[in-house]
């Protein structure tokens, strides 16, 4: 690239900073400056929760305690009976990487003895449980102070990310009041603890000679449990002669979710007679939730005369309204009566909890480059069968076939001469090898006491390159005070060929405390090539008071092809930290490089049936959100068959005055938006620019509908939090150092973290009604007539009291949803009966499930309503109005989806290990097995496939949209390959609408993505007609999809989704189209012609690693 093209993009320096910060950003607290011992530990409780902690407890519990203290004046009471839980939730999820130690103290009261269990959750989810009695001497609660030190690693979480601690009861029964305190979640360099957590098998008794105290016996005369004739085990059993509707009723005096007690036991005799009949009904609020007919349970399908029989029930798989229960009720059959039949040992289980099981071992490459007299870890991962991936270090045993070049000693990889040799590691029954090639390297010096010709600082923070109080050689360092996640930003004028590179090497120093949280940053043009968290790098961390090297060697950030021109030293936290220094820094070249022998291209095996799976592909899938803010660079393509005008500031949007709220996104700031030329509002407005450019590109446009009921009073810049008005506050738009900015516009939070409330909405807002919509739709028909059809019901609505709690800050129920989607919705039918309207436009996950005004767990919002999950309660409403009132009001389902892999949305983080995981999250769509490690979810999304059970369970005949999605920026090969292959995915899952969270910016892999389906031979040529079946021997490597035309046309789709080339081999069932033409884009090439292939119905192609490529067959 030309020096003049590199040094144009000085001016985005700035804004490079906020991208940088972007993966990292979490929600905040007051900006205070934190001592190194502060970063090692966050305060769960002492004297009063934590910041960012929240009760979500349930049962009897104090956090005033002053009786029963450990230290400070206040502790935590908590009474572990009935299954009571003490749940301390935080806003901000925390990394097992970063906090790997829960400590707290506990108290038995006067006798001690209670049965706990310790639980992590993540995202209302259970992530681990372990029994307390593990970490306590004797194995049980003393009647004094005890302290408890949970090694968080032991769990082997599998997200690596939790969110919640739990002390839960595990009796079942009622027990005495414990006391807690000085709960911290602290980072430990050596483990507590090495000791795995043991199994835990629970279950709840109902009857075992006796009813347990939580249950109450509901029974007719003809039924007893002091039977003693016949019995099970113990003394007594129960007996009933069953008809004339008699029976024995078992009651909990809690409800009791089948997803957690999944399976009922029992014991049955049919005395002396047997061949009884006898029902078994689920009882839920006093009605029947499911019949079983008991002899059916039994071995031979009968209950038998003189002996016991074992019955066992899978309680998860009868579908119970909002999978609880609270009852057994055990009933004859039929009329008359039946001979005595007995029933004994009856419990409910809950599902064992198991430590996962190790699968593989293996490295993250089959060959590392390491330069010599390199040392370092040998990067031996474990794969365990739930998802959880951790460094093996322990217990390893190594060889290598030629130690004289390289070996493994100490668990260090040591480089001793150049040449190339085979490292193998040896675990238990599992091995892995390395291919470990050692060249030679030499430095180029890029600061050494001043910067290099050609390297420019735009660093952005404080940062001085000619500090000279702690240096490593000569008279001057770098420092920097890493806070905000600012960085020490260096820039080359040219690129630097990455084939031609094998790192970085400088030093760092912690100065007095160390500790210090950093990440390092390699870009080319902005782009985040790869990146790495120095803790990764040093083991210890970054040590105070001495100098350490880091090599960071770009092959393991996926960087091997094309340019890089710059790296940032970056502060990986929000807060302020003690001042670090940098010192030496230099590139690593190639010297003498021999290459690693070629690794054998893989074969896969792609198979295609055109006559089955057939399933007609909606052209709609291809479609963008409108941007807020379109970037210099935004793509010149435009056939994108349908624009969505969507996100938060959609949400206030007075088309009448064209004045947009920008909610939490901005300010909170009424901003004007700029009317056409030579046209008066209403007309020429930001939507009618829209709607007229989409209309005339020959697309749709899909509408969000404000209906929040608050709208932007005027055309004044206004702002919700006042500063002048509410007072001062942590940020304000002047934060950011614009000359142009407001000071007066302030984010809504005080100095001390505290969060103004009782603000007045009409500081910035006017109340409006379903007749505001109706006007609008009347407007725009009034402009293009009958060609706007598509409305969505406002936008994430959940959200509501975080993005727009200015003027919403109650938390959004399901009834607030409903009623504002059957008002506007009748509306909106009335305006326009052809409107098909979506909804609710919810943001993610936990708003599948839960209301706001539960979070992300059940509470008392979903319980009023049965119980059920809040989609499936809204299609629930939706249907029951259609057949009350003859108008479907939801025509379309709409949902966001925002891959929780770490790393994955709107990241630009190309590196080897987040592309991968990158490329492997597509399989959240469809799979029902998948899950990611590295996800909070915790359990398979399988978010297509559950979302369309759901639509024909509640509401046939609705149809499903996904309107925000994002899998990457789109600047780099993966995100655009992941972009490509989901909308592949949309086509054959059978996806009715999809839009892309952010137009495609010009020349990037995500443009060719789109334009692989809407213009790929660049005169029009579109993938349509019907998706077919296509399978790949090994879809992680090589994803395939086929599509036939309805001109015969078949197209088949190939995503090497592996950085080494694959070869695919093709074969088509019952096609014998001749001429094949390919098209392709990777990394290195933008989507071209490449040839074409000249074949039947078998073929091979070569498949460059990581590109996406076409193979259009005539008829």
């Amino acid at each position: 690239m030309n020096a003049w093209m590199r040094r144009a993009k000085r001016k985005a320096a700035i804004a490079v900073a906020l991208v940088l910060g972007l993966a990292g950003m979490l929600p905040v607290t007051p900006d205070a400056r934190v001592q190194a011992e502060e970063l090692d530990q966050r305060v769960v409780f002492a004297e009063g929760l934590g910041d960012g902690f929240t009760d979500y407890s349930w049962g009897d519990r104090s956090f005033t305690e002053r009786g029963v203290v450990h230290q400070g004046s206040v502790a935590i009471r908590f009474n572990p009976s009935l299954d009571n839980a003490l749940y301390l939730y935080s806003s901000s999820a925390y990394l097992l990487s970063d906090y790997n130690t829960l400590e707290f103290w506990i108290h038995g009261g006067s006798l001690g003895g209670q049965k706990l269990n310790v639980i992590i959750q993540a995202g209302g989810q259970e992530a681990a449980k372990v029994d307390l009695g593990e970490y306590l001497a004797e194995g049980r609660l003393a009647a004094d102070w005890q302290k408890v030190q949970v090694d968080l690693t032991k769990l082997k979480i599998p997200s690596g990310v939790f969110d919640g601690i739990m002390l839960g009861d595990q009796s079942h029964g009622h027990q005495e009041d414990v006391y807690i305190d000085d709960i911290r979640l602290v980072r430990e360099r050596f483990p507590v603890s090495d000791k795995q957590p043991a199994p835990i098998s629970e279950q709840i008794v109902v009857f075992d000679d006796r009813m347990r105290a939580d249950f109450t016996y509901f029974g007719s005369p003809a039924s007893s449990l002091l039977e003693t004739t016949t019995v099970h085990a113990g003394t007594y059993a129960a007996s009933l002669v069953p008809g004339d509707g008699h029976g024995i009723y078992f009651y909990k005096d809690r409800v009791l979710s089948t997803t957690e007690y999944k399976t009922l036991e029992f014991w049955v005799h049919g005395g002396t007679e047997g061949g009884q009949q006898l029902d078994l009904t689920i009882q839920a609020g006093g009605q029947s939730a499911a019949r079983i007919e008991v002899e059916k349970l039994l071995t031979n399908g009968t209950i038998a005369a003189g002996e016991w029989r074992k019955a066992s029930i899978a309680l998860d798989t009868l579908d119970l309204p909002g999978e609880v229960f609270d009852g057994l009720l055990f009933q004859g059959r039929g009329d008359g009566s039946q001979p005595a039949v007995y029933l004994d040992d009856l419990v409910i289980v809950k599902e064992t909890y198991e430590q996962p099981r190790m699968e593989r071992i293996a490295f993250p490459a089959v060959s590392l480059v390491v330069h010599e007299g390199g040392d370092e870890p040998p990067l031996l991962k474990a794969f365990y069968d739930n998802g959880y991936v951790e460094s093996q270090e322990q217990g390893v045993s190594w060889s290598s076939g030629q130690p004289d070049i390289a070996a493994v000693e100490n668990g260090r990889l040591k480089a001793y001469r150049t040449g190339s040799t085979v490292v193998t590691a040896t675990y238990e029954t599992f091995a892995a090898s390395l291919q470990v090639q050692v060249v030679q390297v030499e430095p180029e010096p890029v600061y050494d006491d001043r910067l290099r010709e050609g390297f420019d600082n735009w660093s952005w923070g404080t940062v001085s390159l000619t500090d000279g109080t702690v240096v490593r050689s000569g008279s001057q360092a770098i420092r920097f005070a890493p806070r905000w996640w600012q960085g020490v930003y260096i820039d080359h004028e040219e690129g630097f060929e990455a084939r031609d590179y094998y790192g970085f090497e400088f030093y760092v120093h912690g100065g007095d405390l160390g500790k210090q949280k950093l990440r390092f940053v390699v870009q080319d043009m902005n782009t985040i090539l790869g990146s790495v968290v120095l803790d990764e790098l040093l083991p210890d961390g970054i040590r105070p008071g001495v100098w350490q090297k880091v090599t960071v060697r770009l092959a393991d950030l996926g960087i091997t092809e094309g340019y890089f021109d710059s790296f940032v030293v970056q502060a990986w936290d929000w807060r302020e930290q003690e001042p670090v220094y940098i010192d030496d820094i230099q590139l690593l070249r190639y010297k003498d490089r021999r290459q690693n022998p070629k690794p054998v291209v893989h074969e896969v095996d792609v198979r295609i049936d055109p006559s089955a799976n057939r399933r007609a592909i909606n052209p709609d899938i291809y479609g963008v959100n409108f941007e807020e803010i379109e970037p210099q660079d935004m793509s010149s393509f435009t056939g994108y068959p349908v624009v969505r005008w969507g996100g938060n500031s959609t949400t206030r949007y007075n088309w009448e005055t064209n004045v947009q709220n920008h909610a939490s996104d901005w300010f909170y700031m009424n901003l004007p938006k700029t009317n056409s030329p030579n046209e008066q509002l209403p007309h020429g407005s930001r939507t009618d620019q829209l709607i007229d450019k989409t209309l005339g590109d020959g697309g749709k446009v899909l509408l969000t509908v404000p209906t929040i009921g608050w709208t932007p009073k005027d055309r004044e810049v206004r702002t919700g939090y006042s500063v002048s008005k509410y007072g001062q506050q942590q940020q304000t738009e002047c934060s950011w150092g614009d000359w142009w900015c407001n000071p007066d516009a302030g984010n809504g939070i005080r100095p001390d973290g505290s969060y103004i409330a009782g603000n007045d909405p009409h500081d910035t807002s006017k109340p409006v009604g379903p007749d505001f919509a109706a006007r609008w739709i009347d407007h725009i028909q009034s402009r293009v007539g009958d060609q706007v059809n598509y409305y969505a019901l406002d936008n994430e609505p959940m959200l509501w009291p975080y993005t727009h709690r200015d003027i919403h800050p109650e938390m959004t129920t399901y009834d607030e949803v409903w009623t504002y989607t059957r008002d506007y919705g009748q509306a909106i039918k009335q305006a326009d009966p052809d409107g098909q309207i979506f909804g609710p436009v919810v943001w993610g996950w936990c708003a599948y499930f839960y209301s706001a005004s539960d979070g992300c767990a059940p509470g008392p919002d979903r319980q009023a309503h049965g119980g059920k999950p809040f989609l499936e309660w809204y299609l629930e409403q939706v249907r029951k109005h259609e057949q009350t009132n003859g108008t479907r009001l939801v025509d379309y389902l709409d949902i966001h989806y925002y891959p929780t892999e770490s790393g994955v949305a709107l990241s630009a983080d190309e590196s080897n290990q987040i592309a991968a995981r990158r490329l492997r999250s597509l399989k959240a769509l469809y799979d029902p097995s998948f899950k990611d490690s590295s996800s909070w979810i915790g359990e398979p999304v399988n978010l297509i496939p559950r979302m369309k059970e759901l639509i024909g369970r509640t509401a046939p005949g609705t149809k499903l949209a996904i309107t925000e999605y994002n899998f990457g920026n789109g600047r780099g090969i993966s995100s655009g390959l992941a972009q490509a292959e989901a909308m592949a995915i949309f086509g054959r899952e059978g996806v009715d609408l999809a839009t892309r969270w952010g137009q495609p910016l010009a020349n990037t892999p995500v443009e060719d993505a789109f334009k692989l389906f809407l213009d790929y031979d660049g005169q029009g040529g579109k993938i349509e007609g019907f998706s077919v079946k296509a399978d790949s021997s090994n879809v992680d490597m090589v994803g395939s999809y086929a599509v036939q035309g309805p001109d015969g046309k078949l197209y088949v789709l190939l995503f090497n989704k592996d950085p080494l080339p694959k070869q695919a081999n093709v074969q088509i069932d019952g096609y014998s189209g001749a001429r094949k033409d390919v098209y392709r884009f990777d990394a290195s090439n933008r989507l071209a012609h490449v040839g074409s292939l000249e074949a039947g119905a078998g073929y091979s192609v070569e498949l460059p690693g990581r590109s996406a490529t076409l193979i259009v067959t005539n008829p």
